[in-house]
């Protein structure tokens, strides 16, 4: 068995009522959240959302090879 700690992005619906959360991507590593925002918004026709907008939830992805 192997563990490995990945996170888990979650829209947060800051500016809504709560009622739109959701999760949108899981990533192996924290240091991507940059990348994927920017990736995130380049085909938005919305405004852009900002890094406020998500939760970054760790937990532990474990396999059994």
């Amino acid at each position: 068995m192997k563990s490995q700690q990945v996170f888990i992005v979650m829209y947060n619906d800051r500016y809504g009522n709560g009622d739109q959360k959701k999760i949108e991507v899981v990533l192996k590593d924290e240091k991507d959240f940059k990348k994927w925002l920017k990736n995130h918004n380049y085909d938005r026709d919305a405004e852009p959302e900002t890094k406020e907008e998500f939760d970054l939830i760790p937990v532990n992805l474990l396999t059994f090879d």
